[in-house]
């Protein structure tokens, strides 16, 4: 069997390339790269399929949803927002019956189940594929806090509570900030192994605003392998992304969430706050006041909370209520564990299915061509007259159900 590793071929974020390092590990090989924004229009000219997992972020472009036949498919680890999610065409009709062939879907976070499942979709918590990221070995303690993506106040509050150095990281690729070490890992690391990659027709993206990362695969695996080491040798890592807490955490590597108060509160995040230790600028938020029993689908926001929940109980950060050690952090809370082992087991299952299955039939490559000729036709008047056209509200059709 052929396997392929998903990525997002124009990401903006290393988290991205964290979450692929992470899934890539599971593999037993990578015959090919597959474009995350593209999954519809992979094809192997042999047409023979290619099984792949599908965790990350999705429906950012619905109109090249659902995936090609091509793709053998684990769904897990999948997420959506209600952005992408509710109402939203790709979750209507053909999109949903897909999902449905291949459920259950695993979900990285509780409210993605719970959107899958209002649309009948058999769904289910599995966690991220970042959790299941080992601690190396032979990684020295350099000892340093690292604050990655956080607020000038933040690091400057930081900076008034402690004496150990503190080393500051951006995970944005437009901008990237990385300590030299994990520069230099990378660069020594670099196996300069090409994978092909298969997607036709020619891609309709725009043009980023931002220029992208633009380095191969291997490097970028490089880059994030040396940052993850990195991170484990800190002695602790403060930051506002969810790609940084859940590695240290599944590393040992003592780590402090600060987001503000409404994004702890959006399910992407509050999923995973009974394991992390986290706070806000404003509010240090007691994991306890959170509820993930709720519905986030029948909600008009991202965001659920138990009714218990009262800011007035909770602690401000910057002053010293909250009660954190910077020099002697305090472990994490942990408990994911149970996560890691359900990924793990639905992995190796859908390996060994692959391993086993010698009588998959192969996709007519020519029949399918001619059928994404037409389709990409479709896109193109989409793409033309969509944005001309007005609601019977008068308001702009929602340019999300439009991207391809």
């Amino acid at each position: 069997m052929k396997y392929g590793l998903i990525v997002h071929f124009k990401t903006r974020n290393i988290g991205d390339d964290i979450q692929c390092y992470a899934m890539e590990k599971f593999l037993p090989h990578v015959d090919y790269l597959i474009d995350r924004e593209h999954l519809d229009s992979f094809y192997t000219p042999t047409g023979e399929k290619v099984a792949a997992f599908l965790g990350g972020w999705y429906l950012h472009k619905p109109l090249n949803w659902p995936p090609s036949p091509f793709l053998k498919i684990l769904p897990i680890a999948f997420h959506i927002t209600m952005r992408e999610g509710k109402g939203n065409l790709a979750l209507t009709d053909y999109g949903t019956t897909w999902l449905k062939k291949v459920a259950p879907i695993g979900c990285r976070d509780e409210g993605t189940a719970e959107i899958l499942q209002s649309y009948g979709v058999p769904a289910y918590f599995s966690g991220c594929f970042t959790l299941t990221i080992k601690p190396f070995a032979n990684v020295a303690k350099h000892g340093k806090i690292v604050l990655a993506d956080c607020t000038k106040e933040v690091a400057d509050f930081i900076k008034q509570n402690t004496k150990k150095e503190i080393v500051i990281v951006s995970h944005k690729y437009s901008k990237p900030k990385l300590p030299p070490e994990v520069v230099a890992y990378a660069e020594k690391h670099d196996k300069k192994d090409i994978i092909p990659t298969s997607h036709k027709p020619a891609q309709l993206d725009e043009p980023h605003e931002e220029v992208c990362y633009k380095g191969s695969w291997s490097y970028r695996r490089a880059l994030v392998e040396g940052l993850l080491r990195f991170y484990q040798g800190a002695s602790l890592v403060v930051t506002k992304r969810l790609h940084v807490s859940l590695p240290c955490l599944a590393m040992g590597t003592p780590v402090l969430l600060v987001r503000t108060e409404e994004n702890l509160l959006n399910y992407r995040l509050s999923t995973y706050l009974p394991y992390l230790n986290h706070t806000t600028p404003e509010l240090a938020v007691s994991s306890k006041l959170l509820s993930v029993s709720n519905t986030p689908a029948a909600s008009s926001n991202y965001f659920f909370m138990d009714s218990s929940f009262n800011s007035s109980t909770a602690n401000d950060l910057f002053s010293k209520k909250f009660s954190f050690d910077f020099n002697n952090p305090p472990p994490n809370p942990g408990g994911h564990e149970k996560l890691v082992e359900k990924i793990r087991t639905a992995c190796s299952a859908f390996i060994s299915s692959c391993e086993n299955d010698m009588n998959t039939a192969r996709v007519d490559v020519e029949t399918w061509w001619d059928d994404q000729q037409r389709i990409l036709r479709l896109k193109r008047i989409i793409k033309t007259l969509m944005p001309s056209l007005q609601s019977t509200n008068s308001e702009p059709l929602n340019e999300n159900i439009y991207k391809a």
